[in-house]
């Protein structure tokens, strides 16, 4: 029993200078890891913010393409970029009825599967169109196109 008390009493001594250089060698965290810590509660803020502009850098990708690539489907655009193929649908429909893109192989009845090709007719410039209400914005002329039927309005 009295060997026992020897290692409590051991164990409950104040740490000498030499436990406590000891425990200064041993790696606290590093800024880094503090920073990780940090910046998990600052991505998050970054992604929401994102959110709201991920709208036009996707059509800026579409518009990428469609200038590179001046006759461009639907499948080609969604190879090249990240954007979802209803953004893409419906991006190409505005820039077609406000007269940006020329269908070459729209008809009615085309084979299940497959893609209407787009022509660029109106290469304005590097910014993509801004998609309104009624119409396209052209921020490169500043310049607004109206879509040319009446069922682009609705």
């Amino acid at each position: 029993m009295g060997n026992n008390v020897n290692v409590l009493a051991s164990a409950c001594e104040v740490p000498t200078a030499k436990d406590k250089a000891l425990t200064a060698n041993r790696k606290a965290p590093t800024a880094t890891a503090k920073q990780r810590v940090a910046n998990k509660h600052k991505l998050h803020v970054v992604k929401a913010a994102r959110q709201n502009s991920q709208l036009h850098t996707d059509r800026q990708q579409v518009w990428n393409v469609l200038r590179i690539h001046t006759k461009a489907n639907k499948r080609l655009i969604m190879t090249t970029t990240t954007v979802k193929s209803g953004l893409i649908y419906r991006y190409l429909l505005q820039l077609v009825k406000s007269g940006y893109l020329k269908p070459l192989n729209a008809r009615k009845g085309r084979p299940r599967g497959q893609c209407i090709h787009y022509r660029l007719i109106r290469n304005s410039g590097r910014l993509a169109p801004q998609v309104r209400n009624n119409g396209v914005y052209d921020q490169n002329q500043q310049v607004f196109y109206p879509f040319n039927n009446k069922e682009a309005a609705k």
